[in-house]
């Protein structure tokens, strides 16, 4: 066959392969009985927090580590996903730290982010960067920007994004070899970012003790490879899932009636900007049966300013009969179902809820949901309004009444986002 009839004949195949996709994007809504099967199969066990099957959950082994250097993480789009990025540690485990996710072919100006801390230094190995354990201290950054992502996507970024161009740029001399064993670095002197950022903050803060953070990283690359090694065996036989739902998390289709979506409120005590952040207010509802947890908590320190407490919608009254952390562990329990599946919009409310709890709470981060599907970041307030999200239903607004303060308005958005994905992945 000529091959511009080959070429014809493929563009032909592709396009009916693209009008099929397309009509099964439309037509498919799920009948009841579809969706009774979706909620009763058998899932595979998933930990949204740290994003690794539960098997290989890494969230025991994530230490945190209180940074006073402030880390900023640029990441590659294409990055965000991948099963052997190490930035999820850093952001579990780094008290101090930001992550911004960059779309591929994105560019931006000279003109610095107003997020961007004072006195940030680059992360770049380029021939004149200056090796930063060998200045002085008073010329070494306040802060610390690394870029994340492949060698080429990092080089784009620095390309795209003019602004990493005017920062003053440092590297590192590793004084061993890398650690990362299955992904392989340009030259023996790269370094994988979590790698690299542990080897920065034992530059500037001796003291943090950022190593620590390299037993997780061990972990996911010694998983990794006993993964690997049990390739051999047959693959377990799943059913497709239909073609609207594929990029939905499995706990917002098929445990969507096991959801407890949450919500905390924390504060510093009054005229102590370095006090230790201390759960104010938690509370939560069950979508199954419309429960509410509605618990507002008394601070060992402190009570928080009156300022604060009117941004909260609470009142010195309010806070200063509220119950102990020990009782709020108590009722928090008994609420709790053993099937329970908990949401949140960002997954820092759920780290600052195990913090003080003092164990990990793992469950569904609503904000990487969304971008995970729509492809960009944003907040809860802006991405309800560029949805036009609906409200929830009466019986869920009903129930909002009983949560106190500014809490009911975050917890009924929070709410509100659950639904619209809902809706998102059944097209209903």
């Amino acid at each position: 066959m000529p091959s511009t009839s080959r070429n014809w004949v493929q563009r032909r195949r592709a396009a009916r392969r693209r009008l099929r996709l397309r009509a099964r994007a439309v037509t498919f809504v799920p009948s009841m009985s579809e969706l009774s099967e979706l909620s009763t199969r058998a899932q595979r066990a998933h930990c949204y927090r740290c994003d690794k099957a539960a098997l290989l959950c890494l969230c025991e082994r994530i230490p945190r580590v209180l940074n006073r250097t402030p880390i900023v993480i640029l990441q590659h789009k294409r990055e965000s996903r991948h099963p052997l990025g190490t930035v999820r540690i850093l952001d579990l485990g780094l008290e101090n730290r930001r992550l911004e996710v960059v779309p591929a072919g994105a560019r931006s100006g000279s003109e610095r982010p107003s997020w961007l801390p004072d006195g940030a230094g680059l992360l770049y190995p380029s021939k004149d960067a200056a090796e930063l354990g060998a200045i002085a201290v008073a010329e070494r950054p306040r802060a610390i920007v690394a870029i994340d992502g492949t060698w080429n996507q990092a080089r784009a970024l620095f390309r795209d994004h003019a602004w990493l161009q005017t920062l003053p740029r440092f590297r590192l001399q590793p004084s061993s070899p890398s650690r990362y064993r299955i992904r392989r670095e340009p030259l023996p002197a790269y370094r994988s970012t979590v790698e690299a950022v542990v080897q920065a903050l034992d530059v500037l803060e001796p003291g943090c003790e950022a190593g620590k953070l390299l037993v997780a990283f061990d972990a996911l690359i010694d998983d990794q490879i006993a993964q690997s090694r049990g390739a051999g065996r047959a693959p377990r036989k799943r059913d497709a899932r239909p073609f609207r739902v594929r990029k939905m998390p499995l706990a917002l289709v098929e445990g969507f009636d096991r959801l407890v979506v949450v919500y905390g409120e924390a504060a510093r005590p009054e005229h102590e900007p370095d006090g230790a952040t201390e759960l104010v207010h938690w509370c939560a509802l069950r979508v199954r049966d419309g429960a509410v947890f509605d618990e507002i908590l008394r601070p060992t320190a402190a009570l928080p300013s009156d300022v604060r407490l009117r941004h909260l919608g609470l009142t010195t009254q309010d806070v200063a009969c509220g119950g102990s952390l020990a009782e709020l562990t108590q009722r928090w329990s008994a609420f709790l179902k053993a099937d329970d599946l908990i949401a949140a919009w960002n997954p820092r409310t759920l780290e600052l809820f195990g913090r003080c709890l003092g164990h990990a709470t793992n469950g569904v981060g609503l904000k990487g949901v969304y971008r995970r599907i729509r492809g960009v970041d944003g907040d809860l307030d802006r991405v309800l309004a560029l949805e036009a999200a609906s409200q929830v239903p009466a019986l869920v607004q009903q129930a909002l009444t009983t949560v106190r303060g500014r809490a009911q308005t975050r917890l009924s958005n929070a709410l509100r986002i659950v639904y619209f994905l809902r809706e998102l992945a059944f097209g209903n």
